[in-house]
């Protein structure tokens, strides 16, 4: 069953990878695109392209500060070490 699990775990996420994009579709304009293009063009239509710029901008920053954070926080290779020496 753990097998089973894991396989899912792997197939699942790259099954929808390959189908968003490596799948050419029609949009309504008749263009051919990808699935992920077309979410994108979706996306800017409906919140509008400025705040789509301004939510990456803000997504980017909290993800650079919660790397250098937890890099100065917690030191991954000593609570590895402190997991492992039993």
């Amino acid at each position: 069953m753990h097998k089973r699990a894991t396989l899912f775990k792997f197939l699942i996420p790259s099954l929808i990878g390959v189908f968003m994009f490596l799948f050419p579709m029609k949009n309504a304009d008749g263009d051919t695109t990808i699935p992920v293009a077309y979410l994108a063009n979706a996306l800017n239509e409906l919140i509008g392209y400025d705040n789509v710029v301004l939510i990456v901008v803000i997504l980017i920053n909290i993800s650079a500060l919660l790397t250098i954070l937890f890099s100065w926080v917690v030191n991954p290779a000593q609570e590895f070490s402190e997991t492992c020496s039993v």
